[in-house]
């Protein structure tokens, strides 16, 4: 039975709750195939506290958007004018958005998906690599005006239907969307234990660097930083691995083996082809609700055996003057990038170095807050901040030339960013990495 929820003036809202009997892996194989599903999976489901915030306490499913943003380097034009003309455009497109009703979840419809981590040459005079072998989108943003919420902590389902553009008949969309919900006939099966193929054995899997250069990259970029260019640059190598499965079973497979809760899954097209993201990512990049802002950096990780052990290694991670530095450098970074649209004296850090354990691995964590300030908005906040620090290095400009010189193909969407801005005040976004 469908209800309306008391909302902003601009904004109707309706709500329809679901059968918990059902997961919400159910409810993701009955919308699979459909056109831009996208997964917000908080997969730890409820056990991220910041301050007195939960930050993994919500899951979202959603899926064909009503517009949608789709920005390349090519098509951005060649010139700074342009690149900046790009996010302008963007922040016009959410300031159009309505309030959200803050009774209901955060993500309530808005824009979600994608920005890669080459969105960052839109914002920095920074050339990207030169090789694009695996082509997506910069900004890939789609508008929806519905998603099914699920509530970790209350252990509701809710579907919230909203007004996001002034043009959604809500009774009829409410219809439609309960309609695909209780599709008994899924697009996909059940999952069992991930199985191997032929494809999948680990001599097959692939660097995108030839053998002896991540080395040789490495050195070069302690030789920078000997000579003062920078403190700290995060290189990466890409692996690769062809496979036979169906990705909704590696996902599944994935969110068993590695629950994460910033986790995500995004179904989309490209010049007319289709891509598909994954990820188990334990970062959480720019959370804003109501203007209040939280980042978590990681730096600093040590794996986990599952042993008596476990305890010892954190020990020594957080002694570590090593990782320790490296964590504080980007916590420096990302008071900067805030205190650029935050309130002045709002941005604090209110964790620094704390030690979180996840299946495999054991990380340093920072947090740092502030409170936007009244005359900005959360593109305007992302322009300051993006790419994330965590994963270019300090200073950042510099990091992230370095990258391009010396990783041989463009990152894509690896270190970018996906999430959701449901107003121009509330949005959250993570750090694409495990992806």
């Amino acid at each position: 039975m469908s209800t309306f929820a008391d909302a902003a003036p601009t904004a109707e809202v309706w709500t329809s709750e679901l059968s918990s009997a059902l997961s919400v892996i159910d409810y993701a194989r009955r919308l699979h195939g459909r056109p831009g599903m996208l997964w917000f999976d908080s997969a730890t489901g409820g056990t991220l506290q910041v301050s007195d915030q939960m930050l993994d306490r919500y899951s979202f499913l959603t899926s064909d958007p009503i517009d949608r943003i789709q920005i390349d380097l090519e098509n951005c034009g060649q010139d700074e004018g342009d690149f900046e003309a790009c996010w302008d455009m963007l922040e016009r497109r959410v300031n159009q958005l309505p309030p959200r009703d803050r009774s209901l979840p955060p993500m309530q419809g808005g824009w979600a998906g994608l920005i890669g981590y080459e969105a960052g040459c839109l914002l920095e005079p920074v050339e990207p690599a030169l090789v694009d072998d695996l082509p997506t989108p910069v900004i890939d943003l789609a508008l929806y005006d519905w998603c099914l919420a699920i509530d970790h902590r209350d252990e509701t389902m809710t579907v919230i239907v909203r007004n996001v553009d002034g043009t959604t008949d809500g009774p009829r969309r409410m219809q439609e969307v309960l309609a695909w919900l209780s599709n008994e006939t899924p697009l996909v099966g059940n999952a069992g234990e991930i199985r191997p193929t032929r494809n999948e054995s680990r001599d097959r899997v692939r660097s995108n660097f030839a053998v002896g250069d991540f080395s040789n990259s490495v050195q070069g970029i302690v030789d920078r930083i000997c000579r003062g260019d920078s403190f700290q640059v995060n290189l990466a190598q890409r692996l690769l691995c062809e496979s036979d499965l169906p990705s909704f079973e590696i996902y599944e497979s994935l969110r068993r083996a590695n629950p994460a809760p910033f986790a995500v899954w995004l179904s989309s097209q490209f010049r007319n082809r289709p891509y598909e993201i994954l990820s188990s990512s334990p970062e959480g990049f720019l959370n804003v609700r109501d203007r209040r802002v939280i980042t978590r950096p990681i730096k600093g990780t040590v794996e986990r055996l599952g042993d008596d052990d476990d305890a010892r290694r954190g020990e020594q991670l957080i002694a570590s003057e090593k990782d320790r530095a490296e964590n504080v450098m980007i916590v420096d970074l990302m008071r900067n990038d805030l205190s650029r649209v935050c309130d002045d004296g709002s941005v604090r850090v209110t964790k620094l170095c704390g030690l979180e354990q996840y299946q495999h691995v054991q990380h340093l964590v920072s947090v740092v807050e502030g409170v936007l300030r009244s005359d900005e908005n959360v593109v305007s906040m992302m322009r300051s901040c993006f790419p994330g620090g965590s994963i270019t290095g300090a200073p950042k400009v510099e990091a992230m030339r370095t990258i391009a010189e010396l990783e041989p193909h463009r990152r894509g969407a690896y270190c970018g960013s996906m999430g959701y801005f449901s107003s121009p005040h509330d949005g959250d976004w993570n750090i694409l990495i495990r992806t």
